[in-house]
């Protein structure tokens, strides 16, 4: 904890110096404007962004839904997560939202936006999109270029032959660069980029383009801070490559007016219709550069990156590679002939595949953003005209409410029946946009994917590279106009310094002044005072339940708190904890959302994390019925036995030789790899992430490698349970386990659910985390108490030594049960020290009238069982004291009736083990 300590230390330090100054008033009219995230001066909510927009941006939908404004600079962004918003967009109101932002970059290089994607909306847009389609992407002319696609995908597939023949290696990435590249240069250019010095010299100069079209210029959004852009060479790299393309294709352009050549590319084509009147419009020689840049675009970094992503998804799923080689195979032609296009309009699991990959990995996460031209009303808010828009395709392809549970899983069959289609007729899935905008390149980038793949599985086995544990770099993003798997030497040296720099100024700003807050006065429970930005965070100290229960005896049994952005209410009394777990239950049962717990429990497909809903009361029904009833418990008592008698044989050989045993870890004796893997999710559920709390200071998480941990940890876990399944399905058992059990009804449908294979892993890691660490922590105090308590230890030694069991064999279940005063010790030590001080939170799903005071939908509850249980009010001024005998004759028990006592949690959220 020392990094919290010091970070809390430093800010407490400079918001201490906020308050100094005077706070000010916000003045503004109020307007029904979309939910917001809290944003800095100056920079807005640009800090928010991070290294992956379409994942930062999809993180902060969940808290403020899948319509949200923010704001980058001075700049209104409005972010759209869902399809249905999508649909009110690109589709209602597509003609007000179908200008695109000014940008200098592209203002510079397209020459003020003389081509079809970056063109403002309006007549020049038309004509030349009319153009691009009807001379240039027709089906007959994309037909025409069959035999290119043939030869080059031959030419590579040659390579990959060779290489496979010599037992050398190819660079796949460089071969799925090289072949959109040549198949585009000569669709275009009529010549290769491999064989052509021009060629090639436009390649590179395309490649520049798209990487600076991909950068973020900071002047654009803050001018204050363009020095920024100018300082890094930004304007300067602009003007120069902008004047170097143009060049070159003058150059293009003018070979192609003095060559005599019978097959016509591109480049003929328009310069052709160079002049031609239509409709009032002629293409000019400048257009057809643009638009040719347009070509280059769409038709490289798109099919690359498709592939790319293909043959990373196929390889990491061999299920899926083996259906798609069985597909391919299948068809007459010999493996070792070229599989052409009128056999790949056959193969509908290999479009399958190609859709899934593009529902998980669009070229362009993020579609290029538009601006609306006039104001508007959208989803009842209001939204003026200047605000640019960001569809996060990324994210609604994505989406659990439309793709299900598993919508993070590749699973191609889910498309194998579907109506959807690449067109963006269906709002939840735009991989080329939508409406006025959709890319009218579609076919062109499809057929040479498809072929290409059908083409690689079809002819070669995969296999994966044995790699160094951990080494997940191949599996990686970069950030550019698209996103494609990440090359292994990028860095991100220069966002960072950005980042550092802009952090620092933003301090410096803070310490100027601060705006306040406008709120409308509603009864909310008390609150101690808090600071700017962390809220109460200082307050809770290395030790939670101690320091919330300081905090109660002034502010009573229920507060307010807020951890930074998050309202959180602190529950303190049994009364209270009554009307949370008990007469509004079914509004406390949801849990929060947590980006660890998202990734590590695969979006919450465990019991314990999972949110309320249907899916959660049927896991929870699967556990009890199948694994925790009384009878299944007692079927593996001589389970129990020998573990105990093999923990007491250990502790029996210490004490003849007198050496010593750690009863820490004799407590906690789990199988190595799974004590590895347990230790390490438990701490990272454990840790306290302060960017979920406190966005600005997610860039904390990331430095520290929390964020990289838990994608590591997680892998590390899916793989391990992975190879325990198949090892159990493998294996000829006569005693099953629960893994067995949950196999056997994998697939059974009951009352509408199915138990999936995934589903398996997590309800087992459920029950590790709580048979595992509930279990150990119990024993240890339960041993420290006795033993700080020798009059305690006396009278239970003689309980148990009074039954006529001999001191040397097994004291089995069916004598303790009869054991009053054990199991009084073991309720006293619950009550002293529950496992969970603090039961898990859960989340207020709506408004709610909790003990006179308003609480909102949103807030975070935290029941405080440690404070509860040593309250001096129900348990005697003696509280604090381990005394067994309170409970001998109590009827108080752990199933959560009583809620003064309530080790285990109560309602909905009751431990079910």
């Amino acid at each position: 904890m020392e990094m919290i300590l010091m970070i809390s230390l430093c800010l407490t330090t400079i918001l201490a110096l906020f308050l100094l100054k005077p706070i000010l008033k916000r003045t503004a009219t109020k307007v029904n404007l979309p939910p917001s995230p809290w944003r800095l001066p100056v920079i807005g909510n640009l800090h928010q962004v991070g290294l992956h927009p379409h994942r930062s941006l999809r993180s902060l939908s969940f808290r403020y839904g899948p319509l949200m404004l923010l704001r980058f600079g001075r700049v209104p962004v409005l972010v759209v997560s869902s399809g249905e918003v999508a649909h009110e967009v690109m589709k209602t109101h597509d003609l007000k939202f179908a200008n695109r932002p000014r940008s200098k970059a592209v203002h510079r290089i397209m020459n003020g936006g003389r081509d079809v994607v970056f063109a403002p909306y309006g007549e020049y847009w038309r004509q030349m999109k009319s153009v691009c389609i009807l001379n240039l992407l027709t089906n007959k002319m994309v037909g025409s270029f069959e035999k290119v696609r043939e030869e080059e995908v031959n030419a590579m597939i040659e390579k990959l032959e060779k290489a496979s023949r010599s037992s050398s290696s190819e660079n796949l990435s460089e071969l799925f660069i090289t072949l959109p590249s040549d198949v585009t240069s000569r669709v275009a250019l009529g010549r290769k980029h491999s064989e052509d010095e021009t060629a090639r010299d436009l390649k590179n100069r395309v490649r520049q383009i798209m990487e600076l079209l991909g950068e973020f210029p900071i002047g654009e959004y803050v001018p204050s801070l363009a020095w920024i852009d100018r300082t890094r060479g930004f304007n300067d790299k602009v003007e120069e490559v902008s004047r170097g393309f143009s060049d070159l294709m003058d150059k293009v352009v003018q070979e192609h007016l003095e060559a005599d050549k019978k097959k016509a590319d591109f480049v003929d084509i328009l310069l052709a219709i160079e002049g031609e009147r239509r409709s009032g419009f002629q293409v000019q020689r400048n257009d057809i550069k643009f638009m040719i840049l347009d070509m280059f675009i769409g038709g490289t970094s798109t099919t690359s990156t498709l592939l790319e992503w293909t043959m990373t998804e196929l390889i990491r799923h061999p299920e899926c590679m083996k259906k798609l080689q069985d597909e391919i195979r299948s068809s007459s032609i010999p493996n070792s002939s070229y599989i052409k296009e009128e056999e790949v309009e056959n193969m509908k699991y290999l479009k399958a595949v190609i859709k899934e990959v593009l529902r998980l990995h669009p070229s362009l996460p993020l579609i290029l953003p538009r601006v609306l031209s006039e104001d508007v009303k959208l989803m009842e808010y209001n939204i003026t005209a200047g605000t640019e828009v960001i569809i996060n395709a990324w994210a609604i392809q994505r989406d659990t409410a439309i793709w299900g549970l598993e919508a993070e899983e590749f699973k191609p069959e889910r498309h194998l029946d579907s109506p959807i289609d690449y067109r963006g007729k269906d709002l939840n899935y735009i991989p080329f946009g939508s409406g006025r905008r959709i890319c009218p390149g579609i076919g062109f980038a499809l057929g040479l994917a498809e072929v290409a793949v059908a083409n690689l599985v079809g002819r070669f086995d995969w296999r994966v590279e044995v790699r160094p544990k951990g080494d997940q770099s191949d599996i990686a993003e970069a950030v550019g106009i698209d996103v494609c798997r990440k090359p292994k030497s990028k860095k991100m040296e220069i966002i960072l310094m950005l980042s550092l720099c802009l952090t620092t100024l933003l301090a410096l700003l803070l310490l100027k002044s601060i705006l306040k807050r406008t709120a409308t006065k509603v009864n909310v429970p008390p609150s101690p005072w808090r600071l700017p930005v962390i809220g109460n965070l200082h307050q809770v100290g290395l030790h939670p339940h101690r320091s919330l229960q300081s905090l109660s005896f002034r502010y009573g049994p229920l507060m307010l708190l807020h951890f930074g952005r998050v309202p959180v209410l602190v529950v303190s009394s049994g009364e209270v904890a009554y009307e949370v777990m008990k007469t509004h239950d079914l509004k406390f049962a949801n849990r929060p959302r947590s980006k660890a717990v998202h990734r590590i429990m695969n979006g919450g497909r465990d019991v314990v994390f999972a949110p309320y809903g249907e899916y959660w009361r049927q896991m929870k029904s699967v556990c009890i019925l199948n694994l925790l009833t009384n009878k299944m418990v007692g079927s593996f008592e001589k389970v129990r036995e020998e573990e105990v008698n093999a923990m007491i044989e250990k502790l029996e050989k210490a004490s003849r030789s007198s050496s010593s045993e750690n009863l820490s870890e004799l407590f906690i004796t789990v199988p190595s790899d799974v004590t590895s893997r347990l230790r390490q999710i438990m701490e990272l559920l454990g840790e306290f992430p302060i960017g979920e709390y406190v966005p600005s200071l997610a860039w904390i998480d990331r430095i520290r490698g929390f964020n990289d941990k838990v994608e590591e940890v997680s892998r590390g876990f899916s793989d391990l349970m992975d190879k325990v399944v198949q090892e159990h399905l493998e294996a000829g058992k006569k005693k099953v386990d629960f893994v067995d059990i949950l196999l056997a009804i994998e697939g059974e449908m009951s009352n509408g659910f199915q138990v999936q294979r995934n589903d398996i892993k997590f309800i087992i890691l459920d029950m590790f985390i709580g048979g595992t660490s509930t279990t150990s922590t119990l024993l240890e105090w339960t041993m420290t108490e006795l033993i700080r308590h020798p009059e305690c230890m006396k009278k239970l030694q003689d309980e148990i030594r009074s039954s006529s069991i001999p001191n040397s064999s097994y004291i089995k279940e069916e004598k303790v049960e009869k054991m009053k005063y054990l199991k009084a010790v073991i309720k006293e030590v619950l009550r002293l020290h529950p496992s969970l001080p603090l039961i898990l939170p859960r989340v207020l799903s709506e408004d709610v009238k909790l003990m006179e005071y308003n609480i909102a939908a949103g807030t975070e509850v935290i029941i405080n069982a440690w404070a509860i249980q040593r309250d001096t009010a129900i348990w005697g001024l003696e509280a604090e004291e381990f005394k067994p005998e309170r409970h001998l004759d109590s009827p108080t028990d752990y199933r959560g009736k009583d809620l003064n006592y309530i080790p285990f949690g109560s309602g909905e959220g009751f431990v079910p083990g």
